[in-house]
């Protein structure tokens, strides 16, 4: 009987370093898949080579701003995080990541690729909900590029969406708190400049025949003269807002 048992075990013994391979096959990072990319969680080193990145804090120190010149994969989002976890590795904290393209953000609204965050001692397993030691990395929803597409041109001394709303506020006419969209809009809109408002969104097109078809498909309120679209908040125009648009835009 004793054969027998020496055996069993080492079938079961096979059986199980089967199992544990398989484990381990499961845990390997895979390549990014854009919208349906699902999130890197581990620890330890990287086997992928560190690409270039720059690398800024926050207000708080264990806010980590990255910014990047190209889009990577998620393995080498992954890369970047795990350096910036050894660089803090004597740093307890729980530190919150933010992977932006080097351009085609604004001042105010970066061009996000992937956020992330990592956890340093018991303290940083705390503020993070990871264990100690481990990092995540979530790429962004979407068809993100880095650098991205140029956006839309208009024809040389064509008037500007910036130039509407100048003149809209020389007016006395309400248009708050202004400020450049364009970057994170007119890509995917097709327009060439858009300037938000409190008050209302002046947008401004390539040619008289895109805005026209912009204003007919928006479910709001809108005014259109030549390339310029104002977009108002409520479903009907305001009125007063035409004849600037009308003295500004030539035809």
């Amino acid at each position: 009987m004793k054969p027998l048992l020496v055996f069993g075990g080492v079938v079961l013994a096979f059986v199980l370093i089967g199992l544990i391979g398989l484990a381990m096959d499961d845990d390997k990072p895979t390549p990014a898949s854009g919208a349906t990319q699902s999130p890197s969680v581990g620890a330890g080193g990287s086997a992928e080579a560190v690409p270039p990145y720059q690398l800024e804090t926050g207000k708080k120190p264990s806010n980590l701003r990255v910014t990047v010149d190209r889009l990577y994969t998620l393995p080498e989002m992954t890369a970047i995080v795990a350096d910036l976890q050894h660089r803090y590795a004597d740093q307890p904290d729980g530190y919150f990541v933010q992977i932006n393209c080097s351009v085609g953000g604004t001042a105010s609204l970066d061009y996000r690729l992937a956020n992330a965050k990592f956890a340093v001692g018991r303290i940083g397993a705390a503020r993070t909900g990871l264990d100690d030691g481990d990092r995540e990395v979530i790429m962004v929803v979407g068809d993100r590029q880095c650098p991205p597409d140029p956006l839309a041109t208009a024809a040389a001394g064509a008037t500007t969406a910036q130039q509407v709303v100048d003149a809209i506020i020389a007016a006395g006419l309400p248009a708050r708190n202004p400020r450049d969209n364009s970057q994170s809009n007119c890509r995917s809109i097709g327009c060439v400049q858009l300037i938000t408002t409190d008050d209302v969104s002046v947008y401004q097109f390539p040619a008289d025949a895109s805005a026209l078809k912009f204003a007919g498909a928006s479910p709001f309120g809108v005014s259109q003269r030549g390339p310029i679209v104002l977009v108002f908040h409520g479903d009907t125009p305001d009125h007063r807002y035409q004849p600037v648009l009308n003295r500004i835009v030539a035809q």
